[in-house]
């Protein structure tokens, strides 16, 4: 909604856009800590920093930096220098107040064409143009609300955090065995794991599944068992194995036996979950469609994200019941396929827990960016694996912890969502003429002053 009392004005008229001349820093060479912060298109704020003050940007501050990619949009009032690629650093003209300008942009619907290029779009803006006086006033009242809305997002974000870390000591405490202490004490005469290991090995022999001594033309990385590596000490009845002796990974499908117009779950890496394990399956495509190039699987599965940073992000999913009986879907996650005396949740929690998807980001191969967990590593993974009667009770006391997180998670998801709504009504009421009130005779006059 346009105000009547301001004008509107092409881009071309609002701001110009600075050269960084040539001086980007590529993302593999951004520090941890440094002198001067990197500004990029990302997310945070500050990509990174580096030492070489020959790189900072020479140019006159403030900025707003532009994600040509991304949308994000960066206040920088401070010496940085220019990540990577895909921003644009704009200069608002001197008509303009600075801050004005950066939450202006804030309030324009921007489509998203998503890691196409975005500029365009902006460009073709006619950009609001208030009194001088009038952007003062709006700044510091939108400030004034965002300062507020502000700590109450970040008392959100630290309670997430402590559930998060939380979460990570369900986790743990589940690998350790610890959940289930009195109930070992209660049930002393459980068939011990060495037994059940025994009977995998036999149902592996009875498939005929033999792992080969090389993956994808990859040396296999050896596992802890294998170099008789010092393995902490399980409780009373557990045994050490890998997920290679307890499952199948990536296994095939005789796809001769699917009718070509059989509709079966596609599920795309966007569907995987990356919190609590669920999965849509919902999505049908014909056979046809997906027999060729599409990693597949069943019901029971663990799908694993192989590529960063899903699966820095934990990003894995246990497939339900499917409508047709088969499933296809990205070839960027691994499928693990537990045998019938190992439950999927089980090997679904153990392989959650952050110590592993720390240890399986050194492993990973591949180029800068496009990095992947090699089958190998997810083959030799060692994990702790307790008789089945117990495993189901571990499940059961993750489940019931993890229950009351993730309630609490999509509470406080639904509060930040709102947060977010509210930030952009502010900024709509902002700059539909709204949000304070500045009333000027002086405008029929020609006395309003328009620029510094």
């Amino acid at each position: 909604m346009k105000v009547d009392r301001w004008k509107y004005i092409p881009f071309s008229n609002a701001a110009k856009v600075l050269s960084d001349a040539g001086k980007r820093i590529k993302q593999r060479n951004y520090l941890q800590e440094g002198k001067i912060p990197v500004i990029d298109q990302g997310q945070d704020f500050i990509g990174g920093y580096i030492d070489d003050e020959t790189m900072s940007f020479k140019g006159d501050l403030p900025v707003i930096i532009f994600g040509d990619h991304t949308r994000n949009i960066k206040y920088v009032n401070r010496r940085f220098a220019v990540g990577a690629e895909g921003i644009k650093i704009l200069k608002p003209e001197s008509c303009y107040e600075p801050k004005f300008f950066y939450y202006m942009l804030h309030s324009l619907e921007i489509p998203s064409r998503g890691y196409s290029r975005h500029f365009q779009f902006l460009k073709k803006f006619d950009f609001p143009l208030a009194p001088i006086v009038e952007q003062n006033l709006i700044v510091s009242e939108i400030e004034k609300q965002f300062s507020r809305l502000d700590e109450a997002v970040a008392a959100l974000k630290r309670v997430r955090a402590s559930l998060k870390r939380y979460k990570a000591s369900v986790l743990k405490a589940a690998v350790e065995g610890k959940l289930t202490e009195e109930w070992r004490k209660q049930n002393p005469n459980v068939e011990p794991a060495n037994v059940l290991l025994e009977r995998i090995k036999k149902e592996r022999s009875l498939r005929g599944v033999e792992r080969r001594s090389k993956l994808r033309g990859k040396e296999e990385i050896a596992s802890p068992l294998a170099r008789n590596d010092n393995l902490p000490e399980l409780p009373k009845g557990w045994v050490w194995a890998t997920v290679g002796q307890i499952s199948e990974t990536n296994p095939s499908i005789d796809k001769k036996s699917i009718p070509d117009d059989l509709l079966v779950s596609f599920v795309p890496m966007a569907e995987v979950g990356a919190e609590n394990g669920h999965i849509n399956v919902n999505n049908t495509r014909p056979f046809s469609e997906v027999k060729k190039g599409f990693t597949n699987f069943l019901e029971g599965d663990v799908l694993f994200a192989k590529i960063t940073p899903c699966m820095e992000n934990g990003k894995m999913a246990i497939v339900p019941a499917l409508s047709s009986g088969y499933g296809f879907g990205s070839t960027e996650f691994h499928v693990i396929r537990p045998y019938d005396s190992v439950n999927p949740y089980f090997i679904y929690y153990m392989v959650s827990n952050l110590s592993y998807r720390k240890e399986a980001a050194h492993h990973m191969t591949g180029a800068v960016g496009q990095k992947r967990v090699p089958e190998s590593f997810l083959v030799n993974t060692c994990m702790p694996l307790p008789h089945l009667e117990e495993q189901l009770q571990i499940i059961s006391e993750v489940q019931r912890r993890l229950t009351v997180i993730e309630k609490l998670y999509a509470e406080i998801n639904g509060n930040l969502k709102r947060a977010e709504r509210l930030r952009q009504a502010i900024l709509k009421k902002a700059f539909s003429g709204r949000l304070v009130h500045q009333a000027s005779k002086s405008n029929s006059k020609g006395g309003v002053h328009y620029a510094k």
